[in-house]
């Protein structure tokens, strides 16, 4: 990355619902300047989660500067609030220069070894002979990528299975949830959803038919607002209506009217359906002063970012994470393999 003030310079433009490009390396320990230009960006593609760089923006038209020093070497990953646009999307954070030369230090200082560099005209020789080879062979690239992108699906699936390993008691088993269907089943599914997520609308039906055709299915809801203040209002009411619903069937009716429902998601809305489908208001004006309302929203992002969702709505299956609308047919296998 070019490196101007001090600062490495990122730049990125989103087309409809792509990143181009979609991968960079910066180094550890500078100042990121990431510039965004989403003058042509479509739909969720305006909204950008980053969460080890604490970004969680929506994008106006025209371009944004984002600024953040990368403190740890690793991936940061970035996707859309749906996790639907270019797969495989991420900022690679390199070792500092500093952390590098410790690493390949030798171990007796004493005699150190002395790279050997290539002249200048022995790399502009080697650079010609590999694109003169590319040239001739461009399916090689395609090779390499696919491979590259096995890698890292092989990478994601075993860094998911560990996370969901690690947070399994909170993650299946919370105070702080909503539980649906069998409360012994075999398989828990657990749903993190957004009230403003067009693909969650979608998705309800997919749960609902879940439920009503597999009477060993365990479902955990987990509110997971993303999409702007409206989302986080509307789950704070949410998280109220569960305290005084110990069945869950008016939280899952309160669902299922605020999803319907035309327009964006927002406390005024969600306290309106609370009112239609019969609750205690008063009490659940109180309930949404408590502490109860906090921790269980805190909970369910820490739990989000621990699993590295970046979008809704997202599935734990067994030990597999599943981003993003991806069909009833979809789950009922993913159901399926685990009891298998």
């Amino acid at each position: 990355m070019p490196i101007v003030d001090g600062k490495q310079i990122v730049d990125m433009k989103i087309v409809g619902y792509r990143y181009e490009p979609n991968r960079f390396a910066v180094v550890q320990g500078i100042p990121v300047e990431w510039r965004i230009d989403a003058s042509k960006a479509a739909g969720c593609g305006r909204i950008l989660l980053a969460p080890r760089a604490g970004v969680r923006k929506l994008l106006p038209f025209g371009t944004t500067v984002i600024s953040f020093t990368p403190k740890e070497p690793g991936d940061i990953v970035f996707n859309c609030s749906m996790g639907m646009m270019t797969r495989g999307s991420k900022i690679t954070v390199l070792p500092s220069a500093k952390g590098n030369a410790e690493a390949l230090a030798p171990e007796n200082p004493a005699r150190p070894t002395q790279p050997q560099a290539f002249s200048a005209n022995q790399r502009g020789e080697i650079e010609r002979i590999t694109r003169e080879y590319l040239v001739q062979h461009p399916e090689v690239l395609q090779e390499a990528i696919t491979v590259l992108e096995k890698r890292q699906q092989t990478a994601d699936a075993e860094a998911h299975q560990a996370a969901v390993k690690e947070n399994a008691a909170t993650l299946f088993g919370s105070q702080h949830q909503v539980a649906l269907g069998n409360p012994q089943g075999d398989v828990t599914m657990v749903e993190f959803f957004d009230y403003n997520c067009a693909y969650c609308k979608r998705a309800l039906a997919d749960m609902l038919d879940l439920l009503k055709t597999d009477s060993k299915l365990k479902v955990v809801l987990k509110e997971f607002p993303v999409l702007g203040e409206g989302s986080t209002q509307a789950a704070q009411v949410a998280v109220a209506v569960r305290m005084q619903d110990e069945t869950g069937r008016k939280y899952l009716e309160f669902r299922q009217k605020l999803l319907a429902g035309r327009g964006q998601a927002d406390r005024v809305r969600a306290l309106a359906v609370a009112k239609e489908i019969g609750l205690d208001m008063k009490r659940l004006e109180n309930d949404l002063a408590s502490e109860e309302v906090k921790a269980a929203l805190a909970e369910s992002m820490k739990l989000a970012e621990a699993l590295g969702l970046n979008g809704t709505p997202s599935y734990v299956v067994g030990s597999d994470v599943v981003v993003g609308a991806v069909g009833l047919d979809a789950v009922r296998e993913k159901v399926s393999a685990v009891r298998k």
